[in-house]
């Protein structure tokens, strides 16, 4: 690839993370790989431009690192960006209450016995009319059983709590 080729290509990378960062469609970890890429940097020579140890952005890339707000800062600026703080735009709450009233449908059928994720989401449409995916159930298990809705048992099948019941019925 010549010159001219990567650097259109580093251009065309660039757009992406601003527009993907305007849709709020980018986690932290991903822009900061992105903008690595745009850079054309290792991690190594990424973290020694912005100033931080490379261990830190090794760690942090990983996922296991947990950086200073100072530290992020560095990390971003070369793009000029900045941390915020924003309402995630998710259908998460209304993609909870769908599963929850999907599971305690499939309960009133089958009283006391646990469902898996995929019974759950067989058939249920999803609030723009899609179908729920296994995937979208199991993003929101953790919560519900956070929340003492349900349970999960052993083999991966979830139970609906009292609690559960009561609240899939209130509403």
């Amino acid at each position: 690839m010549n010159m001219v080729d990567k650097r259109e290509a580093r251009e065309e990378l660039r757009r992406e993370l601003y527009d993907r960062i305007e849709r709020a469609d980018v986690g932290l970890v991903e822009a900061v790989r992105l903008m690595r890429r745009i850079a054309d940097k290792t991690q190594v020579e990424y973290a020694r431009m912005v100033g931080i140890s490379p261990r830190i952005l090794k760690e942090f890339e990983r996922g296991a690192g947990n950086p200073g707000l100072k530290t992020l800062e560095r990390i971003l600026a070369p793009f000029n960006l900045e941390l915020t703080v924003r309402r995630r735009r998710s259908s998460r709450p209304a993609l909870e209450r769908l599963v929850l009233l999907e599971i305690a449908r499939l309960w009133k059928h089958t009283p006391g016995n646990p469902v898996l994720p995929i019974d759950i989401a067989a058939g249920t449409p999803r609030a723009d009319g899609t179908p729920m995916t296994e995937d979208d159930v199991r993003q929101v298990i953790p919560s519900l059983i956070a929340s003492g809705l349900v349970t999960r048992m052993p083999d991966g099948k979830v139970l609906l709590t009292p609690k559960g019941r009561a609240r899939a019925s209130s509403g």
